[in-house]
């Protein structure tokens, strides 16, 4: 599932646009990429994850969870897969 996912999103760009619908097929904007020799979507760039996010440690990678302490939600990718396979299908 994880694998059809990421073809749909990454390598054909039909991920869900604004209105649900898939953006590249729905006639989404797409420019040439000289690094990648390909159109990727209007607005996206090439670039390494590290450079372009932060790495944080979410409480389901902790033993012992905070006490009254700030922390940050996590969401699991098996929650994610409930969302995500009524979108799919």
């Amino acid at each position: 599932m994880a694998k059809t996912l990421y073809d749909y999103w990454f390598v054909q760009f039909d991920f869900p646009d604004e209105n649900g619908k898939p953006y590249k097929t729905s006639g989404g904007k797409m420019v040439w990429d000289e690094e990648l020799k390909r159109e990727i979507p209007e607005g996206w760039e090439v670039g390494n994850l590290l450079n372009i996010a932060d790495y944080i440690n979410g409480l389901p990678c902790q033993k012992y969870r905070p006490v009254n302490e700030k922390y940050l939600r996590v969401i699991k990718s098996k929650k994610c897969m409930k969302v995500l396979l009524p979108i799919l299908n």
